[in-house]
């Protein structure tokens, strides 16, 4: 999920935002596709509802995702050997 957000996350961090990491639901379905049974899917919604509703008065706590700005390139276009993001080269 990380690598397909990706580029929104970059854009919206290059025109100025602190971009926070995605409340991701798995398992939805809809448009005749099921997964599981209605039951199961009701209580997995209700479970997904929950935790976005527990999650945000906590945002403002919440650490960036950090993604790499000008100065974090060395000469040569390479992502600086300190930088955080490195580990996913």
């Amino acid at each position: 999920m990380v690598h397909w957000l990706w580029p929104m996350h970059a854009s919206l961090y290059y025109v100025g935002f602190d971009v926070l990491a995605p409340q991701v639901s798995y398992g939805v379905q809809g448009g005749g596709i099921r997964y599981q049974g209605e039951g199961a899917f009701r209580k997995r919604l209700a479970q997904n509802k929950t935790a976005g509703a527990e999650r945000i008065p906590t945002l403002s706590c919440e650490p960036p995702i950090p993604l790499a700005g000008w100065d974090d390139w060395d000469g040569e276009g390479g992502l600086r050997q300190n930088h955080s993001m490195r580990w996913r080269l």
